[in-house]
C-alpha cells in the first residue's frame, strides 16, 4: 500500500513473523499516530530492504507496526 502522508514505510508484525526477518536496531520508540487518531509506538527497525516493483528495485527502510489491511505501508521517506 501506498500512504502519500505517511512520513515513514511500515511492515507488519506478521510479515516480520513470516519471514524471519531480524532488526537490524532497536531504538527509543518511534510515535506514530494513526488516522483514527490513536498513538502507537514503533520499536524496531529493519533498514535496507530491497523493494522490487516492475523492473526496478530499491532499498527502503521499515518500521514494524501492528497493522491489520496491510503487510507494508510505504510512505513518503
Amino acid at each position: 500500500m501506498f500512504d502519500s502522508g505517511a512520513t515513514h514505510s511500515f511492515i507488519s508484525a506478521k510479515l516480520v513473523e513470516t519471514l524471519g526477518l531480524n532488526p537490524t536496531r532497536k531504538f527509543s520508540p518511534l510515535s506514530i499516530m494513526l488516522p483514527d487518531e490513536k498513538t502507537v509506538s514503533c520499536k524496531e527497525l529493519y533498514e535496507g530492504y530491497l523493494v522490487k516493483m516492475y523492473e526496478c528495485e530499491f532499498p527502503i527502510d521499515l518500521y514494524r507496526l501492528e497493522l491489520m489491511d496491510s503487510r507494508i505501508i510505504l510512505g513518503m521517506n
